[in-house]
């Protein structure tokens, strides 16, 4: 059985140290919500870069509002295309305001436009059974044939009071707190109920609890979802090994760190980023100091906010260019850089006074 968390701007009052505690309690990976409607969520980066610094995996999930002229999966691409190493998307199905037909139909076409632009990603289904079974009911006939994660929650069943009072604490925010080192228990006793999930549906992963009054944690970092997954469904939803050590020889000493899909800098070859400390391996570094990057994101990094081991890297020497065309290209890339900022400032503007 594995931990995973989802959060949000909603957890804005954790620090790295309380993140951290999550993770070493016992926390395999996190879901972190991209953004809602047509906002990215504003902890969105910061908390890929403590999942990044703690070699934890991540997906991401975009919380969606129906309505006739909605173009929100668009932004969840736009935003999920700029962290590439997530694993896996998911779109949140809980807004029910309008007819069935309307939000059976609204639902499936985001989803088919997300499942469209990353057919290699696992991409899911976030609901309730209460939800899909009082307002869309008719949405099992396509969902049941993708990933899905099941809200079910056991903090108001009569088992769940008795246990947390065994252990010293209480059910809701009148909060008698308990010990993070429970963690691991408590959800190996939450494994042994096991419930119905939605309309026969085997969910790869179950959010079973939002509040657990953990004296480490404050009363607003307490309401935390949680959710359990077997050993065999965390394979499938996180592709990687938490905790697994890769062979690296360089630290980066940023505090962020672009990496680019090309040795060069301009607008459109972000490919991700890395923080400071993070353990990086550096394949081979070129005349203009771009280093070639083979983990944990394969790309280029400038070497000059990165430390090498004591190994030597042997440099790649590139084939011989006029300068002139590689000015005139630098320049190029420049003003396309220019113009995209000053294009996203006027859009911005436009949705503030929209």
């Amino acid at each position: 059985m594995k931990i995973v968390i989802d959060v949000s701007a909603y957890q804005s009052v954790y620090n790295f140290e309380k993140f951290k505690l999550l993770i070493n309690s016992g926390v395999s990976a996190v879901i972190i919500r991209a953004g809602c409607y047509y906002t990215e969520d504003t902890m969105l980066l910061t908390f890929v870069n403590w999942c990044k610094q703690l070699n934890v995996p991540f997906s991401l999930y975009w919380y969606l509002y129906p309505n006739t002229t909605s173009t929100q999966a668009d932004k969840f691409i736009e935003v999920a295309k700029k962290y590439p190493e997530n694993n896996g998307l998911w779109i949140d199905v809980e807004e029910h305001t309008g007819s069935a037909s309307f939000l059976d139909g609204y639902y499936k076409s985001e989803f088919t436009k997300v499942k469209n632009a990353f057919p290699d990603k696992l991409v899911g289904i976030y609901s309730g059974g209460w939800i899909l079974n009082t307002y869309i009911p008719n949405m099992y006939k396509w969902a049941a044939q993708y990933p899905y994660w099941d809200a079910y929650y056991v903090k108001y069943t009569a088992w769940w009071k008795a246990y947390i009072a065994s252990l010293g604490g209480t059910w809701d925010s009148s909060a008698k707190t308990i010990s993070i080192a429970n963690l691991k228990n408590i959800m190996l006793e939450i494994e042994k109920h096991p419930i119905v999930h939605a309309n026969g549906m085997n969910p790869l992963l179950w959010q079973c609890i939002t509040y657990i009054p953990f004296t480490e944690l404050t009363e607003g970092q307490r309401h935390l979802d949680f959710n359990i997954c077997t050993d065999a469904n965390f394979a499938k939803l996180f592709k990687v090994v938490p905790g697994e050590i890769m062979e690296t020889n360089a630290v980066v000493t940023a505090n962020v760190l672009n990496v680019r899909s090309s040795p060069y800098v301009n607008w459109f070859n972000k490919v991700g980023q890395f923080v400071k400390g993070e353990r990086i391996n550096v394949e081979s570094v070129d005349e203009n100091m771009w280093g070639k990057v083979t983990y944990p994101i394969a790309g280029y990094v400038s070497m000059g906010y990165v430390v090498k081991d004591a190994v030597v890297i042997p440099p790649v020497v590139p084939p011989v260019v006029d300068p002139m065309i590689l000015e005139k290209a630098y320049r190029i890339d420049e003003l396309k850089h220019r113009k995209e900022e000053i294009i996203k400032l006027f859009d911005d503007r436009i949705a503030e006074l929209s």
